[in-house]
Protein backbone atom coordinates (compact mmCIF):
# COMPACT_ATOMS: atom_id res chain seq x y z
CA UNK A 1 0.00 0.00 0.00
CA UNK A 2 3.16 2.56 1.00
CA UNK A 3 4.27 1.74 -2.48
CA UNK A 4 1.80 2.68 -4.26
CA UNK A 5 0.78 5.77 -2.49
CA UNK A 6 3.86 6.49 -3.40
CA UNK A 7 3.83 6.39 -7.20
CA UNK A 8 0.63 8.22 -7.14
CA UNK A 9 2.55 11.08 -5.34
CA UNK A 10 5.47 11.01 -7.37
CA UNK A 11 2.83 10.92 -11.09
CA UNK A 12 0.71 14.39 -9.33
CA UNK A 13 4.04 15.86 -8.87
CA UNK A 14 5.78 15.12 -12.19
CA UNK A 15 2.41 16.36 -13.64
CA UNK A 16 2.39 19.56 -11.62
CA UNK A 17 5.98 20.39 -12.78
CA UNK A 18 5.26 19.49 -16.01
CA UNK A 19 1.88 21.78 -15.89
CA UNK A 20 4.00 24.61 -14.40
CA UNK A 21 6.31 24.33 -16.88
CA UNK A 22 4.17 24.48 -20.05
CA UNK A 23 2.29 27.75 -17.79
CA UNK A 24 5.56 29.59 -17.76
CA UNK A 25 6.80 28.71 -21.59
CA UNK A 26 3.12 30.33 -22.31
CA UNK A 27 3.93 33.33 -20.26
CA UNK A 28 7.38 33.54 -22.30
CA UNK A 29 5.20 34.09 -25.29
CA UNK A 30 3.14 36.70 -23.96
CA UNK A 31 3.51 40.53 -24.77
CA UNK A 32 4.91 41.63 -20.92
CA UNK A 33 5.34 45.09 -19.96
CA UNK A 34 8.09 46.93 -17.57
CA UNK A 35 8.02 46.20 -13.77
CA UNK A 36 5.06 43.53 -13.75
CA UNK A 37 5.10 41.85 -10.58
CA UNK A 38 3.84 38.39 -11.29
CA UNK A 39 3.56 36.15 -7.74
CA UNK A 40 3.32 32.32 -8.86
CA UNK A 41 1.69 29.98 -9.07
CA UNK A 42 0.19 31.75 -12.36
CA UNK A 43 -2.06 29.59 -14.29
CA UNK A 44 -2.08 30.22 -17.80
CA UNK A 45 -3.62 28.13 -20.71
CA UNK A 46 -4.97 28.22 -24.20
CA UNK A 47 -2.98 29.37 -27.45
CA UNK A 48 -4.45 32.87 -27.37
CA UNK A 49 -2.71 35.93 -26.95
CA UNK A 50 -2.61 37.67 -23.43
CA UNK A 51 -0.66 41.67 -23.59
CA UNK A 52 -0.04 42.97 -19.48
CA UNK A 53 1.03 46.31 -19.48
CA UNK A 54 3.18 48.33 -17.21
CA UNK A 55 3.54 47.83 -13.62
CA UNK A 56 0.44 45.37 -13.65
CA UNK A 57 -0.04 43.06 -10.70
CA UNK A 58 -0.88 39.63 -10.98
CA UNK A 59 -1.31 38.06 -7.51
CA UNK A 60 -0.91 34.34 -6.50
CA UNK A 61 -3.30 31.77 -8.19
CA UNK A 62 -4.45 33.66 -10.74
CA UNK A 63 -5.89 31.63 -14.16
CA UNK A 64 -6.15 33.18 -16.97
CA UNK A 65 -6.89 30.92 -19.83
CA UNK A 66 -7.29 32.49 -23.87
CA UNK A 67 -9.09 29.95 -26.26
CA UNK A 68 -7.23 30.02 -29.68
CA UNK A 69 -7.59 32.80 -31.78
CA UNK A 70 -9.12 35.07 -28.85
CA UNK A 71 -7.38 37.84 -26.89
CA UNK A 72 -7.00 38.91 -23.31
CA UNK A 73 -5.34 42.63 -22.76
CA UNK A 74 -4.18 43.88 -19.86
CA UNK A 75 -3.67 47.74 -19.23
CA UNK A 76 -0.88 49.46 -17.25
CA UNK A 77 -1.32 49.53 -13.51
CA UNK A 78 -3.99 47.11 -13.42
CA UNK A 79 -4.46 44.61 -10.49
CA UNK A 80 -5.47 40.73 -10.61
CA UNK A 81 -5.87 39.90 -7.56
CA UNK A 82 -5.71 35.95 -5.70
CA UNK A 83 -7.25 33.23 -7.10
CA UNK A 84 -9.46 35.41 -9.52
CA UNK A 85 -9.92 34.49 -13.16
CA UNK A 86 -9.81 35.59 -16.95
CA UNK A 87 -11.29 33.43 -19.51
CA UNK A 88 -12.30 33.74 -22.91
CA UNK A 89 -13.91 31.17 -25.14
CA UNK A 90 -14.01 31.08 -29.00
CA UNK A 91 -15.11 34.76 -30.49
CA UNK A 92 -14.33 36.05 -26.80
CA UNK A 93 -11.59 38.82 -25.68
CA UNK A 94 -11.10 40.81 -22.42
CA UNK A 95 -9.91 44.17 -22.92
CA UNK A 96 -9.12 46.13 -19.72
CA UNK A 97 -8.39 49.68 -18.98
CA UNK A 98 -5.58 50.95 -17.12
CA UNK A 99 -5.65 50.67 -13.41
CA UNK A 100 -8.64 48.38 -13.31
CA UNK A 101 -8.37 45.90 -10.27
CA UNK A 102 -10.13 42.29 -10.29
CA UNK A 103 -10.66 41.31 -7.27
CA UNK A 104 -10.04 37.91 -4.83
CA UNK A 105 -11.72 34.70 -6.34
CA UNK A 106 -13.78 36.89 -9.06
CA UNK A 107 -14.45 34.96 -12.34
CA UNK A 108 -14.68 36.84 -15.86
CA UNK A 109 -15.80 34.20 -18.52
CA UNK A 110 -16.38 35.73 -21.57
CA UNK A 111 -18.05 34.64 -24.88
CA UNK A 112 -18.12 38.13 -26.75
CA UNK A 113 -15.83 40.99 -27.05
CA UNK A 114 -15.97 42.53 -23.21
CA UNK A 115 -14.82 46.01 -22.95
CA UNK A 116 -13.75 47.43 -18.99
CA UNK A 117 -12.83 51.10 -18.96
CA UNK A 118 -9.42 52.49 -17.34
CA UNK A 119 -9.89 52.83 -13.44
CA UNK A 120 -13.00 50.68 -12.77
CA UNK A 121 -13.06 48.20 -10.39
CA UNK A 122 -14.77 44.70 -9.86
CA UNK A 123 -14.48 43.73 -6.34
CA UNK A 124 -14.29 40.12 -4.78
CA UNK A 125 -16.55 36.90 -5.43
CA UNK A 126 -18.12 38.40 -8.72
CA UNK A 127 -19.17 36.02 -11.47
CA UNK A 128 -19.03 37.42 -14.77
CA UNK A 129 -20.17 35.35 -17.48
CA UNK A 130 -22.86 34.27 -20.30
CA UNK A 131 -25.39 31.86 -18.52
CA UNK A 132 -26.36 30.38 -22.04
CA UNK A 133 -22.56 29.35 -23.10
CA UNK A 134 -23.29 29.20 -26.62
CA UNK A 135 -24.44 32.76 -26.80
CA UNK A 136 -22.03 35.27 -27.77
CA UNK A 137 -22.80 38.56 -25.27
CA UNK A 138 -21.02 41.72 -25.27
CA UNK A 139 -19.71 44.12 -22.57
CA UNK A 140 -19.10 47.49 -21.86
CA UNK A 141 -18.40 49.24 -18.60
CA UNK A 142 -17.01 52.54 -19.08
CA UNK A 143 -14.38 54.94 -17.11
CA UNK A 144 -14.03 54.61 -12.83
CA UNK A 145 -16.93 51.95 -12.71
CA UNK A 146 -18.06 49.58 -9.45
CA UNK A 147 -19.24 46.39 -9.20
CA UNK A 148 -19.28 45.45 -5.33
CA UNK A 149 -18.62 42.05 -3.97
CA UNK A 150 -20.24 38.77 -4.55
CA UNK A 151 -22.35 40.23 -7.80
CA UNK A 152 -23.71 38.02 -10.57
CA UNK A 153 -23.98 39.06 -13.68
CA UNK A 154 -25.36 37.30 -17.06
CA UNK A 155 -23.95 38.40 -20.64
CA UNK A 156 -25.72 36.38 -22.77
CA UNK A 157 -27.24 39.39 -24.30
CA UNK A 158 -25.20 42.63 -24.92
CA UNK A 159 -24.77 44.93 -21.27
CA UNK A 160 -23.61 48.27 -21.33
CA UNK A 161 -22.53 49.91 -18.06
CA UNK A 162 -21.58 54.01 -18.06
CA UNK A 163 -18.98 55.79 -16.06
CA UNK A 164 -18.89 56.41 -12.86
CA UNK A 165 -21.60 53.86 -12.17
CA UNK A 166 -21.47 51.92 -8.28
CA UNK A 167 -23.53 48.61 -8.54
CA UNK A 168 -23.53 47.13 -4.80
CA UNK A 169 -22.99 43.79 -3.34
CA UNK A 170 -24.64 40.83 -3.98
CA UNK A 171 -26.86 42.07 -7.04
CA UNK A 172 -27.98 40.42 -10.55
CA UNK A 173 -28.13 41.54 -14.13
CA UNK A 174 -29.65 39.50 -16.31
CA UNK A 175 -29.59 39.94 -20.19
CA UNK A 176 -31.32 36.69 -21.17
CA UNK A 177 -34.98 34.90 -19.85
CA UNK A 178 -36.81 31.65 -21.05
CA UNK A 179 -40.06 31.24 -22.63
CA UNK A 180 -42.01 29.35 -20.13
CA UNK A 181 -45.40 29.33 -22.13
CA UNK A 182 -44.80 26.73 -24.26
CA UNK A 183 -45.36 23.05 -24.26
CA UNK A 184 -41.88 21.39 -23.58
CA UNK A 185 -41.71 20.01 -20.50
CA UNK A 186 -39.92 22.19 -17.64
CA UNK A 187 -40.66 26.32 -17.45
CA UNK A 188 -37.23 26.93 -17.44
CA UNK A 189 -36.21 24.94 -20.80
CA UNK A 190 -37.93 27.25 -23.10
CA UNK A 191 -36.28 29.31 -25.81
CA UNK A 192 -34.48 31.52 -24.89
CA UNK A 193 -34.96 35.43 -25.31
CA UNK A 194 -32.36 38.08 -24.78
CA UNK A 195 -33.22 41.52 -23.72
CA UNK A 196 -30.18 44.12 -23.87
CA UNK A 197 -29.11 46.15 -20.55
CA UNK A 198 -28.16 49.74 -20.18
CA UNK A 199 -26.77 51.57 -17.31
CA UNK A 200 -26.18 54.94 -18.04
CA UNK A 201 -23.39 57.52 -16.57
CA UNK A 202 -23.81 58.01 -12.95
CA UNK A 203 -26.14 55.68 -11.65
CA UNK A 204 -25.91 54.05 -8.20
CA UNK A 205 -27.42 50.47 -7.66
CA UNK A 206 -27.85 49.65 -4.13
CA UNK A 207 -27.25 46.33 -2.54
CA UNK A 208 -29.16 42.96 -3.26
CA UNK A 209 -30.88 44.70 -6.63
CA UNK A 210 -31.91 42.46 -9.47
CA UNK A 211 -32.45 43.96 -13.29
CA UNK A 212 -34.09 41.92 -15.56
CA UNK A 213 -33.57 41.41 -19.22
CA UNK A 214 -34.58 44.72 -21.82
CA UNK A 215 -34.27 47.48 -18.91
CA UNK A 216 -32.71 50.80 -19.46
CA UNK A 217 -31.67 52.67 -16.19
CA UNK A 218 -31.17 56.75 -17.27
CA UNK A 219 -27.86 58.63 -16.52
CA UNK A 220 -27.58 59.65 -12.56
CA UNK A 221 -30.74 57.66 -11.70
CA UNK A 222 -30.87 55.59 -8.19
CA UNK A 223 -32.19 52.18 -7.56
CA UNK A 224 -32.82 51.70 -3.66
CA UNK A 225 -31.64 48.29 -1.87
CA UNK A 226 -33.69 45.49 -2.65
CA UNK A 227 -35.49 46.19 -5.27
CA UNK A 228 -36.35 43.88 -8.78
CA UNK A 229 -36.06 46.54 -11.72
CA UNK A 230 -38.29 45.55 -14.64
CA UNK A 231 -39.35 48.47 -16.57
CA UNK A 232 -37.30 51.29 -17.74
CA UNK A 233 -35.77 53.49 -15.16
CA UNK A 234 -35.84 57.56 -16.22
CA UNK A 235 -32.61 59.57 -15.69
CA UNK A 236 -32.06 61.11 -12.24
CA UNK A 237 -35.30 58.71 -11.28
CA UNK A 238 -35.20 57.16 -7.58
CA UNK A 239 -36.98 53.87 -7.49
CA UNK A 240 -37.38 51.09 -4.76
CA UNK A 241 -39.71 47.69 -4.14
CA UNK A 242 -40.10 45.12 -6.09
CA UNK A 243 -41.25 45.33 -8.80
CA UNK A 244 -39.16 48.65 -8.36
CA UNK A 245 -41.26 52.12 -8.79
CA UNK A 246 -40.62 55.52 -9.16
CA UNK A 247 -40.14 57.01 -5.24
CA UNK A 248 -41.52 60.96 -5.06
CA UNK A 249 -40.62 62.77 -2.45
CA UNK A 250 -43.52 64.36 -0.69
Amino acid sequence: MTGKIGLLWARDTLARLVRRQYWLYRLSRSSVGRNVRICFPLRLEGRGRLSLGDCTTVEANVRIGCAGATQISVGDRCVLMEGCALCTGTGGSIDLGGDCVIGRRSVLDAQGPWRIGKGSVVESYCSISSREPTLLGRMTVGIGSYIDDHSVIDVSGELTIGDEVAIGPMCVIYTHDHDHTGDHGAAWKGGVTLGSVRIGNGVWVGARVTILPGVSIGDRAVVGAGAVVTRDVRAGAVVLGVPAKEYHRK
